[in-house]
């Protein structure tokens, strides 16, 4: 995807996720909060499953989220596995720490990577998943313009019990819609004529 660049708003900032940032990150994938609403499997295994992202940029940006009042690492957003052909690709976001969520910092950084997304990178569709308990999490994705796409059922299970995957989506259209286009305009050459 070439260099990655900083995004910047007014309560938090995106960098690129940077191999320093891994032990970070990693060390909140033992906290129980994270493990019941996240996607992966625990530290050892974020850990890995990161360094080889880190490899493959090609299908992935990565991003670390930091507070911008006092520069601490809060979490991670990712747009994976992007096909450039159809113009599409996956988001996952985790917030750390409990202090950390609520504060409007997750939906923040989600609407810099969709900024992202659909003027930089150019998608036409971007996907993401999560529980179906976690509805907080369901609240603020349809709030920033995500739609219920679909379910997998009975992906995941926590004590006796299994849950589906709850998949939404946000084509360019929707972003748009919701958001404008005067950030667009300005890429339009027709316009400099």
């Amino acid at each position: 995807m070439g260099k990655l660049m900083s995004l910047v708003g007014e309560k938090v900032y995106l960098n690129p996720l940077q191999e320093g940032d891994l032990s970070t990150l990693s060390e909140y994938m033992n906290d129980e909060h994270v493990k019941l609403f996240g996607r992966n499997c625990g530290s050892a295994v974020y850990e890995k499953k990161m360094k080889e992202h880190l490899n493959d940029q090609l299908e992935n940006e990565m991003y670390t989220i930091f507070r911008k009042d006092n520069n601490e690492i809060i979490g991670d957003i990712s747009i994976h596995s992007i096909d450039k052909y159809n113009r599409a690709g996956s988001l996952s976001i985790m917030i750390c720490k409990e202090e950390n969520q609520n504060k409007g910092f997750g939906s923040e950084a989600m609407l810099l990577i969709l900024k992202h997304a659909f003027l930089e990178i150019n998608l036409e569709s971007l996907q993401l998943g999560t529980w179906e308990y976690n509805l907080p999490a369901i609240k603020v994705y349809k709030k920033i313009g995500f739609k219920i796409a679909g379910r997998n059922r009975n992906r995941k299970i926590v004590g006796n019990k299994f849950y589906d995957e709850i998949l939404m989506d946000m084509i360019s259209e929707d972003y748009f819609n919701l958001y404008g286009n005067a950030e667009f305009k300005k890429y339009n050459l027709n316009e400099l004529e």
